[in-house]
């Protein structure tokens, strides 16, 4: 391996000089974009390397991390990691009882979380800095000097808990040399550019996002954005809104954005059309040609969107074909937490919808007599943290066992069969993939999604598919239809209907076969819910408390927002910003009033939730030709006509001169003559820029 950098804070200095002015970083908070330069980030993560020092961190320290992505959470990775500290990443979705293993395992001497996750902590940790007010802490240091970096290539970098984790953790161990090797394999097969504008979904704590959307972005000087929150309608507002040319994604979340099309087509009545630019788009040999035939989408996500990273769960055929016909790359790769984590990848030169792959430089794979995947090379894993059991069992002679079967054809494109633990073998001995079967079950167009189980009887496996219909048909001729074209073995015997509109999932989206199988196994009469462990009544209230200093339990449906919880105007305005940020609904602030309570406000949230409505401002407003208009209009209409009823006594007028833009007037609204006058003060330099800020409902 070519070795660029001894370690992650060489790296952080190597980008702090090569991109200093560029954005690196960026998110909306409350009704603000934030913005971090290369520069920011690299003074921001050696403040917080300052800040680690300062409360008694040392190298091999551990560190943990639990907020949804923002770009602090990127800032507080790279002052550990420069310290020598050991990060250690968890999902924001995971349960306060999992927490509470990975702090005994791993002690770590502070934790970094957001103030909107649940939990308590108190006792299990020295230190919590709440990464909202992390802005706030840091004013104290100065940023440790370069120098400080004693970092050693070897050293332990990061602690990652893999998904799936029912008993004890099992901690993946990575040092700077395996992150450093695997982005080198990243940055040989894909080098990226750096105009590229990178949006960030999957939490920062799975090591596919944080390979392929954080370090490997940062090193050619890209951009990425991080959401407040995550549904359809904020992807592709922020798609289209910032200019994203990628993102990396589960394909869950490929299939949530093409419904949301779908849904926005057949409300305008064009369902005709898609269908007809879907059958003829396969006939196109130029992916510009496919953008051009589907302008109106692409239209909608800005016009800038060129390719999807696809990864950490199966991959639909059907749905990554959609995509390209659509005009958009879809790139799927495969990796483990143990690899750091890519094994193989897809290219924009090369790429092949149902492989995932050829295998990135520096890796090298063996297919076992059982067609399971051993991979190693200087990204894999030493191990597990404190955990020497597990460690021998996943590891022979050298070579890492995935757990995965698969193969690799003559051109090297590498293929997944399936996981051999949900491997299902029938009575006769013969192995039963079900990734396989799922392949051909949603392919077929009355099918959104299918899962197959291992339904045992009397001690013996049958193939059960459980399936998500699009309409109510009946299933039995689809399953007939579907075994007609599957190997004898892997006849479908027997299925069910799964009564939501999608199965329970674990934190990396994908489906939680062991809860589909034991509810099936149950007769499918308790469905646990799949939408986010927080029902809306109790995310509200989680927002109420937050913001008016109260506990859960004195926040009741009967008390007074401003009376009982002390909400003024300005907390208010807060409150409907947090909503918008943390529960994706949009609700009126002038809805709000004194008279509002808990109850009130619970039903405005629902009746507002799923909405997803935005204010969206005009932009010809800004056009130069109208602000001539307007400017002269004001001048010889506007102006005199407000001397004729006004006399003005202005004071410090001069002070607006120094004044430092974007700006906003704010002023009391005492009569219909305040905008005027207002505009008439403003020096003319000033009031070119200024653009009236009107109550439509009031106007039109």
């Amino acid at each position: 391996m070519q070795k660029r950098y001894q370690n992650l804070g060489e790296f952080l200095k190597h980008i702090y000089d090569t991109f200093p002015d560029s954005t690196a970083l960026e998110t909306k908070k409350l009704f603000r974009l934030e913005r971090y330069t290369y520069k920011d980030l690299g003074d921001c993560g050696r403040r917080v390397a300052a800040l680690l020092k300062d409360a008694g961190v040392q190298k091999g320290d551990r560190v943990l991390i639990w907020t949804p992505n923002l770009p602090e959470w990127v800032v507080v990775y790279f002052g550990a990691l420069f310290l020598g500290a050991v990060v250690v990443p968890v999902d924001p979705s995971t349960s306060s009882e999992t927490i509470s293993k990975f702090v005994k395992s791993t002690s770590p001497r502070i934790i970094f979380r957001s103030k909107f996750l649940g939990g308590n902590l108190n006792g299990l940790v020295e230190k919590e800095i709440f990464l909202e007010e992390l802005d706030e802490v840091l004013i104290k240091f100065e940023p440790l000097d370069w120098k400080d970096n004693k970092v050693g290539f070897y050293d332990v970098a990061e602690i990652v808990f893999t998904s799936g984790t029912t008993s004890e953790p099992k901690g993946v161990i990575l040092t700077h040399k395996n992150l450093l090797a695997n982005l080198e394999s990243l940055l040989q097969m894909f080098p990226g550019k750096n105009y590229y504008r990178f949006l960030s979904i999957l939490p920062l704590s799975h090591m596919y996002e944080q390979m392929v959307g954080l370090l490997g972005p940062l090193s050619v000087g890209a951009r990425i954005t991080y959401l407040p929150r995550l549904n359809s309608l904020t992807v592709a507002r922020t798609v289209r809104e910032s200019g994203i040319t990628a993102f990396i994604a589960v394909p869950q979340v490929l299939n949530l954005l093409l419904n949301s099309i779908e849904r926005k087509v057949k409300e305008m009545h064009f369902g005709w059309w898609w269908d007809f630019a879907l059958t003829i788009s396969p006939t196109l040999p130029f992916m510009w040609i496919r953008r051009l035939l589907f302008y109106p989408i692409h239209r909608f996500f800005g016009g800038r969107l060129e390719f999807i990273a696809v990864g950490g769960a199966p991959l639909n055929y059907s749905l990554a074909r959609t995509w390209e016909l659509l005009g958009v790359k879809i790139l799927q790769g495969y990796g483990t937490t143990e690899a750091s984590p890519l094994i193989s990848l897809n290219t924009l030169e090369e790429r092949r919808l149902d492989s995932v792959g050829k295998l990135v430089p520096g890796v090298e794979v063996k297919i076992e007599p059982n067609g399971e995947i051993t991979v190693r090379g200087e990204n894999i894993t030493q191990g597990y943290w404190q955990n020497e059991e597990a460690t021998k069992k996943s590891f022979a002679d050298g070579w890492y066992k995935t757990g995965d079967i698969g193969y690799l054809d003559n051109e090297g494109f590498l293929y997944i069969k399936g996981r051999e633990k949900f491997m299902i073998v029938l009575p006769d001995g013969k192995n039963v993939y079900p990734e396989d079967i799922e392949k051909k079950l949603n392919n077929h167009p009355a099918i959104k999604e299918s899962t197959i189980v291992g339904l045992k009887k009397e001690g013996e496996e049958s193939v059960h598919a459980v399936l998500i219909l699009k309409n109510r048909l009946d299933p039995n001729p689809i399953v007939k239809e579907i075994n007609k074209k599957l190997e004898s073995h892997q006849q479908i015997t027997s299925f069910s209907l799964w009564p939501q509109e999608d199965f329970p999932r674990t934190h990396t989206l994908k489906v939680d076969r062991k809860e589909v199988l034991d509810q099936v196994s149950s007769g499918l009469k308790q469905v646990k819910s799949i939408t986010d462990k927080a029902t809306t009544g109790d995310k509200l209230i989680e927002i109420v408390a937050t913001l008016s200093n109260k506990v859960r339990s004195e926040i009741t449906p009967e008390k007074n927002l401003v009376s009982n919880l002390g909400f003024d105007s300005l907390s208010r305005l807060e409150l409907v910003a947090l909503i918008e940020e943390e529960m994706g609904v949009s609700v009126s602030e002038s809805s709000i009033d004194s008279n509002t309570t808990i109850g009130n406000l619970k039903q405005l949230v629902g009746e507002a939730e799923g909405s997803g409505k935005v204010v969206k401002f005009k932009k010809w407003p800004l056009w130069g030709p109208i602000k001539l208009f307007r400017f002269i209009l004001q001048n010889i209409l506007l102006f005199p006509i407000v001397n004729i009823f006004v006399l003005l006594e202005v004071n410090n007028r001069g002070t607006l001169g120094s004044l430092n833009s974007p700006a906003i007037f704010i002023f009391n609204h005492t009569s219909h003559f305040d905008v005027p006058v207002v505009l008439k003060l403003l020096p003319g330099n000033i009031r070119w820029y200024t653009c009236v800020a009107a109550a439509q409902d009031y106007f039109f």
